[in-house]
């Protein structure tokens, strides 16, 4: 347990996310074992760790992902049995509105709605991208010496991989999730205002940043869209002490911010 803690800390210090935000973000989701979960993070994992540790191998954890390649250092990190790991789905943003877009009339293509995410970003978007890169290039290297694949092979994965995609969207046409919770180096509101259909009412949705700013935009466009009540921003704040016999202090090196939280309720439109 010790192990698992150490290795949260410091994810959650490389990634601007504290232990405290953490633990906002699941309390204010009311993540608990049983429950159906979308999740679209950009924290290396750590998100995803502690939603399937929170769900216990029960419910479902969809994670939404912007490409083909996931990198969750934190979550292999973990070491979390395969019971509780059984829940974990991904599915590709685009998949998700190409299914959309194929079963309604007047939706916005995917290829424009994907540039306007990939081109807004939330704090320093380069950085995210050079450590994606950088673990996606380290495995690539484990796997240059690789055969290449057979056009057999080649239809065999795309059979799984379109039989795959064709299971969570008959899921989510089936299924309602119980919370959204967004924690992106996007932009959010593109991202919220796609995924927000999935959620049942009286649900909560979730959306964490580390500046002010797009969470301000986003809590605009979700009063003005009617979809949510009891939208709440709030600023995360810990504050660790350090108590010694005659000289009990605040620690004078500190994290000043945490970062900010999104929280509203989802309703039905009228």
């Amino acid at each position: 347990l010790s192990v698992c803690v150490c290795v949260c800390v410091c994810v959650c210090v490389s990634r601007y996310m504290r232990v405290d935000t953490l633990a906002q973000i699941l309390t204010i989701a009311n993540v608990h074992s049983g429950c159906n979960v979308m999740l679209v993070e950009s924290c290396q994992g750590l998100l995803t760790g502690a939603v399937l540790e929170r769900l216990g191998g029960r419910g479902r954890l969809i994670q939404v992902t912007h490409n083909d390649v996931v990198v969750r250092p934190a979550l292999e990190s973990l070491n979390l049995s395969d019971d509780v790991r059984q829940v974990l789905v991904d599915i590709q943003l685009q998949e998700l509105r190409r299914s959309r877009s194929l079963g309604e009339v007047g939706v916005k293509t995917e290829g424009t709605e994907s540039q306007d995410v990939d081109r807004e970003g939330c704090g320093d978007n380069r950085r995210g991208d050079e450590v994606d890169e950088e673990t996606s290039r380290e495995s690539e290297q484990h796997g240059r010496k690789r055969r290449r694949m057979t056009s057999e092979e080649k239809a065999v994965k795309k059979k799984a991989k379109t039989e795959h995609v064709e299971s969570i969207n008959e899921f989510l046409r089936e299924t309602k999730m119980d919370c959204l919770i967004v924690a992106s180096k996007y932009q959010p509101w593109p991202l919220v205002s796609s995924l927000i259909e999935y959620v049942a009412t009286s649900r909560q949705v979730v959306v964490y940043c580390q500046y002010q700013e797009p969470l301000v935009e986003c809590q605009s466009n979700l009063r003005n869209d009617g979809s949510v009540i009891n939208w709440k921003l709030s600023e995360t704040w810990f504050r660790q002490y350090q108590v010694l016999p005659q000289r009990t202090h605040p620690v004078v090196n500190m994290s000043a911010t945490g970062g900010y939280i999104l929280s509203a309720t989802t309703v039905a439109k009228e």
